[in-house]
């Protein structure tokens, strides 16, 4: 196993868009019973799961703060576009993930504003219902776009920026001669 294979840019893109999307899934479903960590649930308490459950919400703020760095170098730009809805279900995702962190060091703050407000089970239903909307919505658009989000591996490029760079080129260009003639004609009447 080679471990720079895994830690290209494209497959650390790969790893915290899925991990981030897995992590929408299973809040919600902690969510919609009971407000504790799914694995509760399903496993029971004690042994290994608090420490790995821990490590899990280490690993989702990473991918989150990762992902929101990813969009910074990309431009603010989601699958090469910047269309608002795609940039607010990243968000909700990425976000999402840093909160999720910040809770393994015990501070949730999405989690303690909602329990500040009087019916708060109803509050996060409804979240539960928002992060399978945006988990459902982002992974189907990531498969349908070549499973890129920012295209990590490769430079965005602006389409807008390169024509302005072209035109200031051209126009560059067009002003020097002008000036080299200028300066020509004016030497040959001397």
């Amino acid at each position: 196993m080679n471990i720079n294979e895994h830690t290209a840019p494209d497959k650390l893109e790969r790893y915290a868009f899925l991990w981030s999307i897995l992590l929408l899934v299973v809040t919600a479903l902690s969510l919609f019973f009971g407000v504790m960590p799914i694995v509760y649930t399903v496993v029971g308490y004690g042994g290994i799961i608090t420490p790995f459950l821990t490590l899990s919400w280490l690993i989702s703020g990473i991918a989150g703060i990762y992902l929101l760095y990813l969009w910074y170098k990309a431009g603010y730009r989601v699958f090469g576009k910047t269309d608002m809805k795609d940039i607010v279900m990243f968000l909700i995702m990425a976000v999402t993930g840093v909160n999720v962190g910040l809770g393994a060091l015990g501070n949730n703050i999405l989690m303690n504003l909602a329990y500040n407000f009087g019916s708060f089970d109803i509050i996060y239903k409804a979240v539960a219902i928002i992060y399978l909307a945006v988990a459902f919505y982002l992974f189907t658009k990531w498969k349908g776009g070549g499973q890129v989000v920012f295209g990590a591996s490769e430079p965005i490029s602006d389409s807008v920026t390169d024509t302005d760079e072209a035109e200031t080129t051209v126009s560059t260009t067009e002003e020097t001669e002008d000036i080299v003639s200028e300066e020509s004609s004016s030497e040959s009447q001397k």
